[in-house]
């Protein structure tokens, strides 16, 4: 396989990942989350889910992505500060 320019392919934004695993592979499905306010005044906001991309990879190849994704975090840390997480919210999806 020879190196990709990547041309053609749409870059799509995430918010959110759910994983799934078998003996075989790792199932990644990316997802962005949208909030849609309510139409009345006091009524909660409707979420919806939109998947963006699904991946299959291999176990060996989601340890090395595990690998590279864990030294990019820390090498753009190192530059811009700690990354900061918010609290886990038991309400979103």
């Amino acid at each position: 396989m020879g190196p990709s320019s990547g041309a053609g392919v749409s870059p799509q934004y995430c918010n959110g990942v759910q994983v799934f695993t078998s003996s075989w592979d790792f199932n990644f499905e990316f997802y962005h989350v949208v909030p849609i306010l309510g139409e009345q005044e006091g009524e909660p906001p409707t979420i919806t889910r939109n998947v963006v991309q699904r991946t299959v990879m291999s176990p060996q190849h989601a340890k090395a992505f595990l690998e590279v994704l864990g030294q990019n975090v820390v090498a753009w840390e190192a530059q811009f500060g700690e990354i900061q997480t918010p609290p886990e919210n038991p309400n979103q999806p």
